[in-house]
C-alpha cells in the first residue's frame, strides 16, 4: 500500500464525492477517478457503492480504510517521534489574524497542527489588517492570517490558499432604483449558489453614490480603489473603518454603498442588496510573512491545514497554479 493511495482513499470516504475530495486534496477529479478504478480493479472488487451521489464504502472497502488509517496513524506516529528526537526545546510560532476569519481559521487548525507538532506552541495575536501587517513587517510575530490585494511585495512573502471574490453592498432600496428584481428565494441553497444568485451590474451604476470604505491599506480598500478607478469614479467617502462589520451596519442604515468579501452574501440580510461587478475581482486569502523568512516546516503545515479548511468554504475559489501553495499541497498530501 503506498501512503499517496492510502490518503486518497480516506479522503474520498471523508468526503463522499470525487469532486469535494479532488479539491481537498489539490487534484482533479478526473485524475482521482481514474485513480480509484484502477486500485479498485487491481483489488478485483468494489470499495465504493454510488448511492444518491454520495459514494458509501463496500464491505471491502471498510476493510481497507481500516487499513489505511492505522497506517496513516503509523506513518504520522513515526515522523512526530522523529521529530521530537531533533527538538531539544519548546518553541513558539507567533500568528497575528482578524478577530473574525483569521481567529476562525486558527481554531479550525489548531488541533491537527498540534498533534503533528506538539512541541510548538501557537501564541495569537488579534488585530485588524493594517496592524497585522505592522506586526509582520517589525518581526513581532512570524507570519499573519489575512486578505492581501497582491502576491507580489518588496516588503511581504505570501502563501495564498483561496481568492474570494468582492462584492458591492447597497441599501435594500437599490434594487429598485437600479430596477433590479428581489433575488427569487433558493432551493436548499449554498454560499456559491447564493453568490450566482445575486444580479451583476456595471459599476457606473453607482457613480453617484456615497460609499462607505474600508481603510487604505485593506486588501478590499485596493481592490475597490482599482474597481472605482476603471470606472473613471472619483467616489464621495462618507465613512471610513477597519472592520466589515461596520460597513454592513452602515449599509443597512443607508449611509451609503460598501465593498465586502463575498462570505457575506451567505448571510441573510434583508436590508442590503448585494451586487456583483461585471468585471470580477478578488482578493488574496492567506499567509503574509516578512520578505524572505524562513518558511518552515511548521508554517507550510499550517499553510497546508488553511488550504484544506478553506475548501470547506464554497465562497472561496482554489488558486490553481499557485506557488507556493501548489508544492505545499504535493509536500504534505502524499
Amino acid at each position: 500500500m503506498d501512503i499517496k493511495e492510502l490518503i486518497y482513499i480516506t479522503t474520498i470516504a471523508k468526503e463522499k464525492n470525487l469532486s469535494k475530495a479532488g479539491k481537498a486534496l489539490g487534484v482533479s477529479q478526473p485524475t482521482l477517478s481514474a485513480f480509484l478504478s484502477g486500485l479498485e480493479d487491481r483489488l478485483e472488487t468494489d470499495l465504493f457503492y454510488r448511492e444518491k451521489k454520495e459514494l458509501i464504502p463496500s464491505p471491502a472497502g471498510k476493510i481497507y480504510l481500516e487499513a489505511a488509517e492505522k497506517i496513516i496513524a503509523l506513518k504520522e506516529h513515526t515522523y512526530l517521534s522523529i521529530h521530537r528526537l531533533n527538538t531539544t526545546e519548546s518553541k513558539v510560532l507567533r500568528i497575528a489574524a482578524s478577530p473574525h476569519r483569521g481567529s476562525s481559521m486558527f481554531g479550525t487548525v489548531y488541533t491537527a497542527f498540534s498533534k503533528r507538532f506538539p512541541d510548538i506552541r501557537l501564541e495569537l495575536k488579534e488585530a485588524y489588517m493594517s496592524s497585522i501587517l505592522n506586526l509582520v513587517a517589525d518581526g513581532s510575530v512570524d507570519f499573519g492570517l489575512g486578505a492581501f490585494a497582491d502576491s507580489e511585495s518588496d516588503r511581504f512573502d505570501y502563501i495564498t490558499t483561496s481568492l474570494e471574490e468582492v462584492v458591492i453592498a447597497a441599501p435594500a432600496y437599490y434594487r429598485e432604483l437600479l430596477n433590479v428584481p428581489e433575488e427569487l428565494p433558493l432551493n436548499n441553497p449554498d454560499s456559491r449558489s447564493m453568490i450566482n444568485s445575486i444580479p451583476t451590474v456595471p459599476i457606473s451604476s453607482f457613480k453617484d453614490s456615497a460609499f462607505v470604505r474600508l481603510s487604505k491599506g485593506n486588501a478590499i480598500r485596493i481592490v475597490s480603489d482599482s474597481i472605482l478607478a476603471s470606472a473613471g469614479i472619483n467616489p464621495l467617502n462618507a465613512y471610513e473603518t477597519g472592520n466589515n462589520l461596520i460597513i454592513e451596519n452602515m449599509v443597512k442604515q443607508g449611509v451609503g454603498v460598501g465593498f465586502l468579501p463575498a462570505t457575506r452574501v451567505s448571510v441573510p440580510q434583508k436590508d442590503i442588496a448585494f451586487f456583483r461587478t461585471d468585471t470580477r475581482y478578488y482578493v488574496n486569502l492567506g499567509i503574509i510573512m516578512k520578505k524572505g523568512a524562513e518558511m518552515s516546516e511548521a508554517i507550510r503545515y499550517f499553510a497546508f491545514l488553511a488550504y484544506q479548511a478553506d475548501r470547506k468554504t464554497r465562497t472561496y475559489h482554489t488558486p490553481t497554479g499557485s506557488e507556493p501553495i501548489s508544492s505545499i499541497i504535493k509536500e504534505f498530501a502524499e
